[in-house]
């Protein structure tokens, strides 16, 4: 089997992509995580400091 340049460009391409996507999922998640601390350790303090998007932006 040959692999072509516009093959591999492609096939990198499809893992950064996932890659990427996987990163997103998990950000998405991180309110969550500080949720669950707050529940499984009362007294605790949790701060969420987001930066690199403007207020009321929602990705």
């Amino acid at each position: 089997m040959t692999v072509t340049t516009s093959m591999t460009a492609r096939s990198r391409q499809a893992a950064l992509d996932e890659i990427q996507g996987t990163y997103k999922k998990q950000y998405k998640r991180i309110t969550n995580y500080c949720s669950e601390l707050l529940r499984a350790n009362l007294g605790l303090t949790v701060k969420l400091k987001e930066e690199g998007r403007e207020e009321g932006q929602v990705s």
